[in-house]
């Protein structure tokens, strides 16, 4: 996504900030979006992570150039892992095709997925998407994202996505599970926990 905007270092600078312990095996969407916004002073580019996305506004941000990652559920037999998150880099759509072209985090680039499994697969976190953008276009972003832009709005709007899905489908483990992560973010805990309680006991 960095690449974007003309930075050419490999990742080993970015994973010596990310995850200074090798045996760490996870990067947070907010600690890429702060490697971004700290780590890179050569560049005037920032960014956004947010909650509650949409194909719609993935492929708007894509038409209007704005770099765009997403945090997507995997378990791919080859791995041999288990479930595991992972990111994609999304880097282009096609409506015809009901399909993204993506570069992906475990697998490479030109990846193509279908809308459908994006969708899916996208729920499995809270459908969390990082922008990137620069200081020059921070008004045209914020034209894109609405009242997305204030983080608690944020996690009102990604709530009420996730309390949709678990009204349409009871048994959404992942619709619960997300819930429970907006409700943190809106620091309603104990109602949070209910929704963690429930992802826990039910689900497909």
């Amino acid at each position: 996504a960095l690449s974007f905007f003309g930075y050419d270092d490999n990742q080993a600078r970015a994973a010596s900030w990310l995850k200074p312990n090798y045996e760490d095996k996870n990067v947070s969407p907010w600690q890429m979006t702060e490697y971004v916004n700290t780590q890179v002073p050569e560049f005037p580019v920032y960014s956004y992570v947010r909650y509650g996305g949409t194909l719609d506004l993935l492929k708007t941000l894509i038409y209007n150039e704005f770099p765009v990652i997403i945090e997507a559920g995997y378990d791919p037999p080859r791995a041999a892992q288990g479930w595991m998150g992972h990111y994609l880099l999304m880097v282009g759509y096609d409506d015809a095709a009901q399909q993204f072209t993506t570069y992906d985090s475990y697998d490479g680039q030109d990846m193509v997925y279908t809308y459908a499994h994006i969708a899916e697969h996208w729920q499995h976190f809270n459908y969390t998407y990082i922008v990137l953008y620069e200081d020059s276009r921070t008004e045209d972003l914020h034209a894109i994202l609405g009242d997305n832009v204030d983080e608690a709005q944020n996690a009102r709007n990604a709530m009420e996505i996730a309390r949709a899905e678990a009204v349409a489908d009871q048994t959404d483990t992942f619709a619960w599970f997300n819930m429970g992560s907006n409700l943190v973010l809106l620091g309603e805990y104990e109602d949070a926990a209910t929704a963690y309680d429930v992802a826990r006991t039910t689900g497909n």
